[in-house]
């Protein structure tokens, strides 16, 4: 697999929208591994990072921004 579906914040604030599209899979680097993942959820923290005080979680990584930690699935790679 090449490619996975993410969830996506295009912008900050109330006015970044929400967009599910591709992107590549990432390869696992030193002491990391690739979940193959089979569940996921959007949790209300994941919803509060759009505005302050919260919103310094995903501000630094940039925008488009790819949000949602919650999942569960199988070891795919090391």
């Amino acid at each position: 697999m090449t490619e996975q579906k993410a969830l996506f914040l295009s912008g900050p604030g109330v006015a970044g929208s929400w967009s599910v599209r591709a992107r590549p899979v990432p390869k696992p680097g030193p002491g990391e591994l690739l979940v193959e993942v089979r569940a996921t959820a959007l949790n209300p923290v994941d919803w509060k990072v759009r505005v302050p005080p919260f919103d310094f979680l995903v501000a630094g990584a940039g925008y488009p921004a790819v949000v949602g930690l919650d999942a569960a699935g199988c070891v795919a790679g090391l």
